[in-house]
């Protein structure tokens, strides 16, 4: 890997082509890099979401009142997965306050006030 003004200058791990990768992050070129692999269709995660307000009965997590959101109790970004087991209810606002933040860290900062 060779450092240049605009980047670093690395190899496609599938093609060995040259990149140019602006944080030395990049692996693949546009060509090779592998498709986001998304673990539902848009089918099987309407279903999954109705189960999961179903087995909560519509009430949020965080703060017990009405639900409409289906939030990652463990997030994606934190090595979360999407079994039914890491899914709970939420409303919209402890949805977009809790982020990417982990359970032990919203009690912290009382995500609904």
């Amino acid at each position: 890997m060779q450092k240049t003004i605009m980047g670093f200058i690395k190899r496609c791990k599938k093609c060995g082509d040259f990149i140019l990768s602006a944080f030395g992050f990049h692996q693949y070129c546009e060509f090779c890099k592998p498709p986001k692999s998304y673990p539902y269709s848009t089918g099987e995660w309407k279903r999954l979401r109705k189960e999961i307000l179903i087995r909560d009965e519509g009430v949020c997590f965080y703060c017990g009142k009405a639900a409409n959101c289906v939030d990652h109790i463990i997030p994606l970004s934190k090595h979360g997965t999407n079994d039914k087991e890491n899914l709970c209810c939420c409303c919209r606002s402890c949805n977009s306050r809790k982020s990417n933040r982990m359970p032990y860290e919203i009690q912290k900062s009382k995500v609904c006030q």
